[in-house]
């Protein structure tokens, strides 16, 4: 495939570092060529595909739903935007976070050397130049191809589990210690692909489920199956002053909930009511809510299943 030749140590077969590392069985080293760690990519800026179809994987154009209104991907009072970070604040060549289409970040990133279609400060020929920091303009420069961590990534360590127990663990105590010999004993170490998960709204690779929460705007009624969607509206709800901490809703951003649960629905109370969403299936359901008639754990303690014998401790 074109442009997807990666960098390899070269050797011959009867080398004496190839004949150390292989040894008798062919088992005695670990060896890697550079394209099961790298692929190949073209990034173009303000996400533009191009033309043509590229002969290697781009980051792609954002297709975002009409569920959010929020400050990212450019979102404003004319434009519905993410109200989580997409692939334009977090492309790293081209991030637009500074308000433009990105050339301002590949004008003035620390960057040096990757293929791109700028024109060489001396002969004025376009994709002449690797060095960026040579380029007639660097702000001109459109479109870069440069290598990307292959996925699935695979992570060798020690550290702890989802339940905040060490791994690998010690044998004599599973739940607060680590072996003795964790420190060098990378045969030990806990091994295996990073679960990342592809947001396909927003082009970028998720580490897990997005939740938000805010101050319901009207109600939520009851749909008439789980395989309906009864709609809603939700003020997010952002942290204001970094140095206090106070939430605030002066962003202005909005989701769009689907309640899909028969047996749940919420009055409205103007700006009273808190609602917790988590985003599930690309939609934004509601997990936790403040104000529920069919649960009144404030009116009657007892009725908390928590709250007598047998409780939780």
């Amino acid at each position: 495939m074109a442009g997807s030749d990666q960098t390899v140590s070269v050797m011959k077969g009867a080398d004496a570092a190839s004949q150390i590392g292989l040894g008798e069985t062919g088992l005695g080293h670990c060896y890697n060529s550079m394209e099961q760690i790298f692929s190949p990519i073209q990034i173009n800026k303000g996400g533009d595909p191009g033309q043509t179809e590229a002969d290697v994987p781009q980051l792609a154009m954002l297709s975002l739903s009409n569920f959010e209104d929020g400050r990212f991907s450019g979102g404003d009072s004319t434009r519905l935007g993410a109200v989580g970070p997409t692939r334009l604040e977090l492309d790293p060549y081209f991030s637009q976070i500074y308000g433009d289409d990105g050339s301002n970040w590949i004008k003035s990133c620390d960057f040096h050397m990757m293929v791109n279609d700028g024109r060489d400060s001396r002969y004025n020929q376009q994709g002449k130049e690797l060095n960026i920091r040579k380029v007639k303009s660097r702000e001109d420069i459109s479109s870069v191809r440069v290598g990307a961590l292959r996925g699935p990534l695979i992570v060798s360590g020690w550290g702890y589990d989802l339940a905040d127990r060490p791994t690998p663990w010690a044998a004599e105590d599973a739940t607060t210690s680590f072996p003795g010999d964790v420190s060098h004993n990378r045969a030990s170490w806990s091994t295996g692909p990073v679960d990342l998960k592809w947001d396909i709204e927003r082009k970028v690779w998720s580490g897990g489920t997005q939740i938000v929460c805010g101050v319901l705007d009207g109600a939520i009624n009851a749909p008439l199956s789980p395989c309906s969607c009864s709609e809603f509206t939700l003020k997010l709800l952002r942290m204001g002053d970094a140095e206090f901490g106070a939430t605030t809703t002066e962003f202005g951003e909005t989701i769009l909930g689907c309640n899909r649960d028969p047996y749940f629905e919420v009055e409205a109370e103007e700006n009273m009511v808190f609602v917790i969403c988590a985003r599930i299936n690309y939609e934004w359901m509601p997990i936790w809510c403040g104000k529920n008639d069919q649960v009144q754990f404030r009116d009657n303690p007892m009725s908390n299943p928590l709250a007598g014998p047998g409780a939780c401790t």
